[in-house]
């Protein structure tokens, strides 16, 4: 039974929609056309423009920023490296930095270690706590 309600409604469907170019019988608007295959990909552009702004454009300027830190390095400047050791640079070469952390006592570290260069004003208000 349920077999030749289906067959029926195929029928239907079939004899409703003529094969010749002419709009169906009952006045019944004809689909509209699918968009362009190249609109698709707009919502993918967009993700990828957000990404970019989002995480690529930041990344980018912090990485540059770092590298002008490194190559400002001077002797005598006052760095903190990424394990968080203090220090003077007493010697700089492209690759290598020396740190004296005390008196007589001279470390070697690779130049990306730097983390950041210590401020005088950074540094007074530490002093000036040790020193009460």
């Amino acid at each position: 039974m349920l077999n030749q309600a289906f067959l029926a409604l195929i029928q239907a469907t079939d004899t409703a929609a003529p094969s010749s170019g002419t709009a169906p019988a009952g006045g019944a608007a004809t689909p509209a056309a699918a968009p362009p295959g190249w609109m698709q990909f707009i919502p993918f552009l967009a993700i990828g423009g957000i990404m970019y702004f989002l995480l690529i454009g930041p990344e980018r300027k912090a990485r540059k920023k770092r590298e002008e830190l490194l190559s400002k390095l001077e002797k005598g400047d006052k760095v903190v490296t990424s394990s968080g050791l203090h220090g003077v640079i007493k010697e700089l070469n492209e690759t290598t930095v020396t740190l004296q952390v005390d008196d007589g006592v001279r470390l070697k570290f690779s130049r990306s270690a730097v983390a950041d260069v210590v401020k005088d004003s950074d540094a007074k208000p530490a002093e000036a706590k040790s020193a009460k």
